[in-house]
């Protein structure tokens, strides 16, 4: 079984594509979520990039998305940043809901005069309107205060009803604590402090599931570095946990991400065995899992990211360090364990910051920075390749279709058909729907029996060698 989904990692990439084409490109850390899709075939991704600015030193950051179509290839929108940055505008997130796409990232502002005071790097926010004029930019939003204390590297996430989830570094306390916020009905709630480190707590990383908020972190009070984690339920926060052992070695680099079940998935980076390696373990009913070793690399394995897709497989992208300086490998959990992993990046050289994204539709999408030889000045780009599995389906067709009323017929009489699984538009999954007299029909509706909402569907109808993807969309729902 591996070496045939081995193959078929290798046979499905498509090539690389630069998707950046400034003097130096370049990605955000790890903990945070550059990358969202649309599960309609887009793909939206943030960056930086840096220049030269009035013939001085300065550098200019600023947060640009494209959205990848697969008809039209890559569409470039515009930045999300301020032309005012300078030196700071950078750790970038995104996340695509409902036309909107999403940004959350820290910044250094310019003073526009001299009566103002200079920032130091603050939490910003901001919306792009995907179809309002061919995309329209919201107003630039402080969600951090200028205080003269740096509030940075944030990670943030949404949930299935649009509210929003950030947690940062922040200064506010003299040393790097972990503070949160999150965004419900319009409003930001105030900050609240999440660790209590004696020496210092950085780089967080968010997941929301079921209502439940898990924040991780690095945290530098057991004498060397461990991951710790608190839940967050309504106004109630755990106390800290400890997620890696206390061995004496460092932990740290964690991505955490959620899947349908409930279940918070998490990688991070682990030197326990000698080097740096990427290890995996599951948060479920909990417990945690014990820890996979992913990577097994005879060199050093940095930077993972991680996204589970709506079968709750768990997908895992680094960098390794013994090639070309940083090359880029990928796995997935296959039917027992996670497949060998495989090298991603081809063409390019001493890549860095991977991250991974997969839609209602089984497609991979990854990115990384890495450098072309002898172009771009030798200077980083951003990297984009995309895997398709349903290459390497016998029979798959494609559907979209509009229902105003049920049921939907998806099959009609015959035994070629098993089951299918409806999705709603942010993956979640709505009902499995079983052959009733020798077809597949479904009563639009979820698995308590209520009426679903109006919106965007997507059905997985699966069967002997055979799938097919249906687009519904639903308006004789409720609103």
């Amino acid at each position: 079984m591996n070496i045939l989904l081995l193959f078929f990692l290798f046979s499905a990439w498509s090539n690389e594509v630069c998707i950046s084409s400034v003097k130096k490109s370049f990605l955000p850390v790890n903990s945070c979520n550059p990358i969202s899709v649309d599960n309609e075939g887009g793909v939206f991704i943030v960056w930086e990039f840096s220049r030269e600015y009035n013939y001085h030193d300065y550098v200019i950051t600023g947060a640009h998305i494209n959205k990848y179509n697969i008809r039209e290839g890559f569409l470039s929108v515009s930045r999300s940043g301020r032309r005012q940055s300078i030196h700071g505008a950078g750790d970038a997130n995104c996340f695509y809901k409902d036309s909107t796409v999403y940004f959350i990232w820290d910044d250094r502002m310019i003073p526009i005069n001299e009566n103002e005071v200079d920032y130091e790097n603050e939490v910003f926010y901001r919306v792009f309107y995907w179809n309002i004029n061919n995309g329209t930019f919201g107003h630039i939003s402080e969600l951090t205060s200028n205080d003269l204390k740096y509030s940075y590297s944030p990670s943030a996430t949404m949930d299935e009803y649009g509210n929003i989830y950030v947690a940062w570094e922040d200064l506010r306390t003299g040393i790097p604590q972990i503070f949160y916020k999150e965004y419900r009905n319009g409003i930001w709630s105030e900050a609240k402090q999440i660790s209590q480190s004696p020496y210092f707590a950085v780089y967080p990383s968010v997941t929301v599931s079921n209502g439940r908020v898990y924040i991780f972190w690095e945290d530098g009070r057991d004498k060397a570095v461990e991951i710790y984690m608190r839940e967050i339920t309504g106004d109630s926060i755990s106390p800290e946990q400890r997620i890696t052992d206390n061995d004496g070695y460092f932990s740290y680099g964690v991505h955490s991400t959620s899947s349908n079940d409930g279940s918070i998935h998490i990688v991070w980076v682990d030197e326990k065995g000698g080097y740096p390696q990427v290890y995996y373990k599951k948060y479920s009913n909990n417990v945690w899992s014990s820890d996979t070793n992913v990577s097994n690399s005879a060199s050093e394995a940095v930077s993972p990211s991680i996204v589970v897709d709506i079968q709750g497989k768990p997908h895992i992208i680094w960098i390794d360090k013994g090639e070309n300086e940083g090359d880029v490998y990928y796995t997935v959990l296959g039917d027992t364990a996670f497949v060998p992993p495989v090298k991603v990046n081809k063409t390019t050289i001493k890549c860095e910051n991977p991250f991974v994204a997969v839609d209602t539709m089984g497609i991979v999408y990854t990115i990384w920075s890495g450098i072309y030889e002898g172009q771009y000045y030798n200077q980083r780009q951003i990297i984009f390749r995309r895997y398709t599995p349903d290459k390497n389906t016998k029979s798959t067709r494609s559907i979209s279709k509009i229902v105003s009323r049920g049921p939907l017929i998806l099959s009609k009489n015959n035994d070629v058909y098993n089951k299918a699984v409806v999705y709603d538009i942010m993956g979640r999954r709505i009902k499995t729907v079983l052959p009733d007299g020798g077809r597949l029909k479904w009563q639009m509706d979820d698995k308590n029996g209520e009426r679903v909402k109006n919106g965007i569907y997507f059905i997985h109808i699966e069967g002997k060698n055979a799938k097919i993807y249906e687009k519904v969309v639903y308006i004789g729902g409720r609103n």
